[in-house]
C-alpha cells in the first residue's frame, strides 16, 4: 500500500487561462498538464502522469522561442524517448527518432487482438 503524502503541496494545482495545471495527488505524484520555469525565465511544458513525463514536451527561451521538443510514450513502468528535437541553432535538427518503436507502444494492445483473433480463427478452422 502507498504512503499517504503528507506534503502541504499534496492535491495543489495551479490555473492558468482558466485551465488547471501543475497538479499533484494526494500521493505527491504530479499529474496533467504542467508549465515549469526556471529562474532564467526560460519554461518547459507537457504532461506528467504518475510524476513521469510522457507525450510531448516543449523547452522554450524566455523569449517564448522554441528551443527543444521531445516525445516520450510509457509501457507498464517503463518510459521510452521516441522523439527529440534540438532547434536551438535556428533550424530543427532531430536527434532522436523511433517512430516504429512509438507506433508499436501506443497500439500494443490492438496489435496483441489482431494477432490474438487471427491465431484463433486459424486454430478453429
Amino acid at each position: 500500500m502507498a504512503t499517504p503524502c503528507i506534503s502541504v503541496l499534496a492535491g495543489l494545482f495551479d490555473k492558468v487561462n482558466g485551465q488547471i495545471v501543475n497538479q499533484t495527488d494526494d500521493r505527491c505524484l504530479r499529474q496533467g498538464l504542467w508549465i515549469i520555469t526556471d529562474n532564467l525565465g526560460n519554461y518547459w511544458t507537457g504532461t506528467y502522469h504518475n510524476s513521469d513525463e510522457i507525450g510531448i514536451w516543449k523547452r522554450f527561451d524566455k523569449s517564448g522561442k522554441i528551443l527543444k521538443e521531445s516525445e516520450k510514450v510509457s509501457f507498464g513502468r517503463d518510459t521510452y524517448k521516441v522523439k527529440e528535437i534540438d532547434y536551438t541553432t535556428g533550424q530543427p535538427v532531430t536527434l532522436i527518432d523511433k517512430p516504429f518503436l512509438s507506433f508499436y507502444i501506443k497500439n500494443l494492445v490492438a496489435i496483441m487482438v489482431i494477432l490474438f483473433v487471427t491465431f484463433f480463427r486459424q486454430s478453429f478452422h
